[in-house]
């Protein structure tokens, strides 16, 4: 096989740094972990997936401020006009019109002392951030599979590419020296014309996979925001990873305790039922301590001028009694959102066994696909050279040879794209289970060339 490449795992945020996610400048092929690095500092999805977790974990220190004083500056200034003309607060036959300043301003305090919905909503808060953290760490692993696609989805495009203009090569010659039996009248022109039926079908075969090139080097550069140009291959004789467990129950089990998708969903039922505990809180009393000091002045008016100083202290207990059934309402919505959450956690639980499932079947499927072809390429080559000997000893015709030949290419293409299917079919079901690693990586990377 002419290009290849090795199963990814799962990078930590903290290897993306400026430089690691920097394209080898250097005329190196780019292996996977760059192209990886590359996509976590400039994919735009999971940029966007960053900047999410980063508002989220905004949720804490909002949630830890409700529970601190909070202090306030009040000022006003007023320029009245007054007229007065009667009694005024006792005071019989006032006539009097005013026109004078009024100045007012002071500070005021609030301390929660006792209420146990800010208390839960720091709970809350933990919960939400923690969820937030996982589906960043999901994200994290899309990627990687994302990369990995378009990292092996690239290869595959330039080993069918490179496998075609060898077949086209190998047309070419045998067309050349059918015509040249056809001119001596060696063979008939029905011989001939199935030749170039052979070369016409692989001169198309050859367009296309050109194009299929370029959609793959178009995909993998908008996945990093990077141009790349090359990048590193699986050397031909290098051996598959065998799988690491084949016990199917042991991944199941691994994704009941790390699948991520159903560990964010676990976390949310959680949520669901601290929103039920926090809607029943509203019927508890509340507790504040209250301060506040106000500053009056006047420099004239019916009271003449004057000065007012006020300063308080106190605590301020509220006993909801009665709000409409509001109370009782929210309690009853919050709670059917807990039992719709405990279905949607169960439902987590059942696409994460069956996407480990499936990706297990399809892993070890892969895998066995693989080495059928190595022997299938083996078989391919024996009957070509078989053939070869035939057609020159005139029992077989040059159709009959071209068509062992293309049988022989066409199976070196399929068993490129299996050695991908299977790379990549790992990486699949280590996501599933929620198991990828950084060393994944790193020692798969290694073999790359």
């Amino acid at each position: 096989m002419r290009g290849g490449c090795l199963l990814s795992g799962f990078l930590l945020a903290a290897l993306a740094g400026p430089l690691a996610a920097q394209i080898n400048a250097d005329g190196a092929p780019n292996d996977l972990r760059v192209v990886y690095r590359a996509a976590l500092d400039n994919n735009h999805r999971y940029q966007a997936a960053l900047d999410e977790y980063r508002a989220t974990a905004e949720a804490k220190p909002q949630a830890l401020a409700r529970l601190l004083p909070r202090l306030s500056l009040e000022g006003q200034y007023n320029r009245i006009r007054r007229s007065i003309d009667g009694n005024f607060y006792g005071v019989q036959d006032v006539e009097r019109d005013d026109i004078y300043n009024r100045y007012a301003y002071g500070a005021s305090l609030l301390q929660p002392i006792y209420r146990r919905e800010l208390l839960l909503g720091l709970d809350r808060a933990e919960l939400e951030v923690s969820r937030a953290r996982l589906r960043l760490t999901a994200a994290r692993h899309d990627l990687m599979v994302r990369s990995a696609e378009a990292y092996f989805g690239m290869l595959s495009a330039q080993d069918d590419l490179t496998l075609i203009r060898a077949e086209k090569a190998a047309i070419e010659r045998q067309y050349e020296q059918t015509q040249g039996r056809f001119d001596s009248g060696l063979i008939a022109e029905t011989d001939l014309q199935a030749v170039e039926a052979q070369r016409d079908s692989v001169l198309a075969e050859e367009i296309a996979a050109e194009n299929t090139v370029e959609i793959a080097q178009t995909r993998l550069e908008l996945l990093t925001g990077r141009s790349i140009e090359r990048i590193a291959a699986l050397p031909e004789d290098a051996n598959l990873p065998p799988m690491e467990n084949e016990n199917l129950q042991s991944w199941l089990a691994r994704a009941d305790q790390h699948n991520l998708d159903l560990l964010a969903a676990t976390v949310g039922l959680r949520l669901a039922e601290l929103d039920t505990t926090i809607a029943r809180s509203a019927r508890l009393p509340t507790l504040d301590l209250v301060g506040s000091h106000l500053y009056f002045d006047a420099d004239d008016g019916v009271t003449g001028e004057r000065e007012d100083e006020d300063s308080r202290i106190g605590l301020m207990l509220t006993i909801p009694l009665y709000e409409g059934g509001m109370i009782s309402s929210r309690v009853r919505q919050a709670q059917a959102r807990a039992e719709s959450q405990a279905h949607t956690t169960d439902g987590a639980r059942s696409n994460a066994r069956l996407a480990t499932r499936t990706a297990f079947l399809n892993a070890r499927s892969a895998h066995s696909r693989a080495n059928a072809l190595v022997r299938a390429v083996d078989s391919a080559r024996s009957a070509e050279a078989s053939a070869q000997v035939a057609f020159e000893v005139g029992s077989r015709t040059a159709a009959d040879y071209l068509g062992a030949v293309r049988a022989r290419f066409s199976a070196e293409r399929d068993l490129s794209r299996a050695r991908y299917n299977y790379l990549l079919g790992l990486l699949r079901l280590r996501e599933a289970a929620g198991v990828v690693t950084v060393t994944d990586l790193e020692n798969l990377n290694r073999t790359l060339q």
